[in-house]
């Protein structure tokens, strides 16, 4: 009996032992399991209502170009500070975005509306967000490795955002005649010299070297990426069109 009890280390249980002790509910049970699975967790973080108003309010940003507070998602998603003032912000939407369209209500569009109207506003709107969230992505992995004062990084940031606003004006005033010519020039003027003269205002600070040469390359990078991103939206339309007009028929 004392055997049975205690087996010696080297044999262990028989299979009579082995039995025996599950007979008398001497076993190990396997305890449910009480944790959530990796996708399970991931599902109840991403898919919930707070993070659909935030979807909706991206959209809604987007569809209104507000190009600098559309940033604010992304921050909420990598878990970033915001890196503009409320002051900042509304220099560039005064000058990029309240200014043109005041100057565009002057100007008679006979035009017919046509196609639908979201996913020609998403369209025309896409390419510019998604090249200053290119340029951002970059800048913030740059930081480190630059070691760039926080002060002139957010400069740089807020000249960019500046310039790919007026990217988007310039965009839509295309072709230019007198008006547009004359909206484009005193917007793009009035927007680098009020960063410039109001700095202590805005909080910002003056760019330095460095912080010039950087701006001018994201500025051509956020340039070509608009190109870029436009030329295969409208490939992509054009593929969809050509579908619909000739489908295949098997």
């Amino acid at each position: 009996m004392k055997d049975f009890i205690h087996p010696a280390p080297e044999a262990g249980l028989t299979y009579e032992q082995v039995q025996a002790k599950k007979a008398n509910g001497r076993q190990n049970i396997q305890p449910e399991k009480s944790t959530k699975s990796t996708g399970r967790i991931l599902k109840d973080n991403i898919c919930t209502l707070f993070n659909l108003f935030n979807l909706l309010i991206a959209v809604a940003l987007a569809l209104a170009g507000a190009w600098s507070n559309l940033l604010s998602i992304v921050c909420l998603v990598l878990n970033i500070p915001f890196p503009f003032l409320p002051i900042q912000i509304t220099l560039i939407d005064l000058v990029i975005e309240g200014y043109p369209a005041f100057f565009m209500s002057f100007e008679p569009d006979g035009r017919k509306i046509t196609g639908r109207f979201l996913p020609a506003v998403m369209k025309r709107a896409l390419p510019n967000a998604l090249s200053i969230l290119l340029c951002f992505l970059i800048l913030q992995a740059l930081l480190p490795i630059l070691q760039i004062p926080a002060e002139q990084a957010g400069t740089l940031l807020y000249l960019l955002v500046g310039t790919v606003g007026i990217q988007a004006v310039f965009k839509a005033s295309w072709p230019f005649d007198t008006l547009r010519f004359f909206l484009c020039a005193t917007m793009t003027a009035g927007f680098y010299a009020a960063a410039v003269v109001f700095h202590p205002i805005l909080q910002i600070a003056l760019p330095a070297g460095l912080t010039l040469v950087l701006f001018l390359g994201f500025a051509l990078l956020s340039f070509l990426a608009e190109r870029g991103i436009t030329a295969l939206i409208g490939r992509a339309g054009r593929q969809k069109q050509e579908k619909a007009r000739f489908p295949i028929r098997l």
